[in-house]
């Protein structure tokens, strides 16, 4: 049925349909319990069209050092990297993140851990 139920911490997601991205926000607040207050999470439902694909990443690859100046990534370069290999079969879109993540960091050392999902729908 492409139903998607999601609730979100912090980091939400994007959507990517014949190369035009969408994002979809989380909460402001973490996973786990800090102080005394304790907030439900906002639920949400959609309904995805087929050939859209989701993704969602940590913050490790935008975070990462790299190039000439030794600069963070940034997430709207990721996005935009995420945009532009779209249309490539998820297991090539996964060797251009590697290669695109190396050749940023460089000599720079991995400060983080990385993940970044997609899913084809």
């Amino acid at each position: 049925t492409r139903e998607l139920a999601y609730a979100c911490a912090n980091n939400g997601f994007l959507i990517i349909d014949n190369g035009v991205m969408t994002e979809h926000y989380g909460d402001k607040q973490p996973v786990g319990i800090y102080g005394h207050e304790i907030k439900p999470f906002t639920a949400h439902e959609m309904t995805l069209k087929e050939n859209v694909t989701l993704y969602s990443y940590t913050d490790g690859y935008p975070d990462q050092f790299g190039g000439e100046k030794g600069k963070k990534f940034k997430s709207k370069t990721l996005n935009q990297l995420l945009v532009a290999n779209s249309h490539l079969q998820l297991h090539d879109q996964k060797d251009k993140l590697l290669e695109e993540f190396i050749a940023w960091k460089g000599n720079h050392e991995q400060i983080d851990d990385v993940c970044v999902m997609g899913i084809k729908f």
